[in-house]
């Protein structure tokens, strides 16, 4: 009983820091956009009435990572001080394993963020903005990630999942 009260709270605190974050980088990122005029104005083809901030992407980009990044810190210290902890201990060589995969997951994530940012401020042609989500995706490709939803639809299956 005294795990699962102490596991439901390192639950409780991770889900607490991520409302935080991702409150806290929401307004001071839609402060920093109105303050240096990062601004998507409403045009003929924009569905937004109003001014809307561009650094949106940012913020949540931050505050997910931000979370991942405690997450696993939580782990390896619960796991370094709380050696009765099962659960934990039988975790951790999965998160080891895990921590270059989320780091390539990392990188893929914050060029698309990016190219995004660089797409929303210049108005990127679609050809540039698809090479860099190219470039992000094989990134991944290089560590090894995979899609295995088209697995059996032959060439078609390949072409959509490398």
């Amino acid at each position: 009983m005294k795990e699962f009260v102490f596991i439901l709270l390192i639950t409780f605190a991770v889900f607490s820091s991520a409302a935080f974050l991702s409150y806290f980088c929401a307004v001071f990122f839609t402060k920093i956009a109105h303050r240096f005029n990062l601004l998507d104005y409403p045009a003929e083809r924009k569905t937004h009435r109003n001014p809307t901030p561009f650094l949106g992407g940012i913020g949540i980009f931050l505050s997910f990572w931000a979370t991942i990044f405690l997450s696993l810190l939580a782990a390896k210290i619960v796991s370094h001080r709380i050696s009765i902890f099962q659960l934990v201990q039988s975790a951790l060589p999965a998160i080891i394993y895990a921590v270059p995969k989320i780091f390539g997951i990392f990188i893929g994530g914050l060029i698309v963020l990016v190219v995004g940012f660089l797409d929303d401020k210049f108005n990127w042609t679609p050809l540039r903005k698809l090479l860099g989500q190219i470039f992000a995706a094989l990134i991944l490709m290089h560590l090894g990630f995979s899609i295995s939803l088209f697995e059996g639809w032959g060439f078609f299956g390949y072409l959509v999942t490398f």
